[in-house]
């Protein structure tokens, strides 16, 4: 890679890591207000929710997805928007009027599913689309947008009006989806009808195989990394209640708020590699950011371990005791899953989705056995699980991108 380049890169990545910034702090505002005023019950009954959308989003991104930055350059950029929409709002069709009759249903009515799955999942598509051609900034200012239009009204329907339930939640959320879309409209025709975007043309029927199958694997990827990620918020909904799962979600969130700067990074590492001609330059890029990241991830995973417990029950109220505990326990994982998302959007950025798919994979199945073989569902026993869990698959991340390194020294 050229240093143009390379200086394109970060200049994208610091803007990014500001963006993001700003929304781990709205995130972690939009946190503090419905556990501060729904309590821990309507807290873990947002956290399952949240995790059920997650889960129909990566269906709904089968075809289309984080696997667009791969085809975007391969294909008309028009009609893998067009296929992609499309497989979007069919899957939010049919998973809206099932969930309904699921055990985690939430007593929400069909129609409110429905136009939930709708929102979010024609959502994920356009943010997808504008990142896949290179629209990063973009599509960080319409995250902030749609986050800052739900702060503003959970902070009116829950703060003022005194809809401290689930269905205030909702509506506030379907709200910021709206708002996204509609602000999505005018960048996103404007990124398709750009003349720096390719106008080649294929048959819609090899354009859909070659997403299905890229998405195949990205997905198994994406919905083994969930389940690794959100498999204990149902379990612990089972097993102890949504009360339960409020507090350990909390704490959830707040670990999570470290994997900021990967993220950051993560989006403009996966589209500069998908460009690149060489391999080499491509582990270059990933190795530098890998040892920055697994850094900067610790000092900032220290410093939420210092943050007294007396002050979290401070901001989120007293049915959040034993937070630094739960942080404690997770502190390991949060570390270890910071720096393997490097080296996935390394592997996403080649195409070479089936080893994320093992990795998450492996992740979900040292959870799944965890699970079984535990004596104990109390949380602080569920959130080292969850760091063994991230241990494995970084483990099998770590591997796959040091094996091309190594052949390529001994070629040489």
């Amino acid at each position: 890679m050229d240093n143009r380049e390379l200086k394109l890169s970060s200049k994208t990545i610091t803007f990014t890591l500001v963006s993001r910034a700003a929304q781990a702090v709205g995130s972690l505002l939009l946190l503090f207000l419905t556990a501060r005023w729904g309590g821990a019950q309507v807290r873990g009954e947002i956290s399952v929710l949240l995790a059920t959308l997650t889960l129909v989003s990566h269906l709904a991104s089968w075809v289309g997805g984080g696997t667009l930055v791969y085809w975007v350059n391969r294909h008309s950029p028009r009609h893998l928007f067009y296929l992609a929409m499309a497989w979007s709002l069919g899957v939010s069709l049919f998973c809206g009027f099932l969930l309904p009759i699921s055990p985690y249903g939430l007593s929400i009515y069909t129609s409110y599913w429905v136009a939930t799955l709708v929102l979010l999942n024609t959502s994920v598509v356009v943010r997808s689309m504008l990142v896949a051609l290179n629209q990063i900034r973009t599509d960080n200012l319409l995250g902030l947008l749609a986050l800052g239009m739900q702060i503003i009204a959970i902070v009116f329907l829950m703060g003022f009006l005194g809809q401290n339930n689930l269905p205030g939640f909702l509506m506030a959320y379907n709200f910021g989806q709206l708002i996204l879309l509609l602000a999505a409209f005018y960048p996103l025709r404007y990124a398709l009808l750009s003349p720096q975007v390719s106008v080649k043309t294929q048959p819609l029927l090899s354009i859909f195989r070659s997403l299905f199958k890229t998405g195949s694997w990205a997905q198994i990827a994406s919905l083994s990394q969930f389940f690794a990620y959100r498999l204990l918020y149902y379990f612990l909904s089972l097993q102890n209640g949504y009360s339960s799962v409020g507090r350990f979600s909390v704490a959830v969130a707040l670990g999570e708020s470290v994997w900021l700067l990967t993220r950051s990074v993560s989006l403009s590492q996966a589209t500069t590699i998908s460009r690149m001609a060489s391999e080499l330059e491509a582990q270059t890029l990933t190795k530098k950011w890998y040892n920055r990241v697994g850094l900067l991830s610790a000092f900032f995973i220290g410093g939420l371990l210092l943050v007294p417990g007396n002050l979290w029950m401070q901001l989120l109220g007293s049915e959040f005791s034993g937070i630094p505990t739960l942080l404690l326990y997770m502190s390991p994982g949060l570390w270890f899953l910071s720096i393997s998302n490097i080296l996935a959007h390394h592997q996403a950025g080649l195409g070479r989705y089936a080893v994320n798919a093992y990795s998450s994979f492996a992740s979900l199945m040292t959870l799944a056995l965890g699970l079984l073989l535990m004596r104990s569902s109390s949380l602080e026993s569920v959130a080292g699980l969850q760091s063994m869990a991230y241990l494995v698959g970084w483990a099998i991340q770590y591997r796959a991108f040091h094996r091309p390194i190594s052949s390529s020294v001994a070629a040489s």
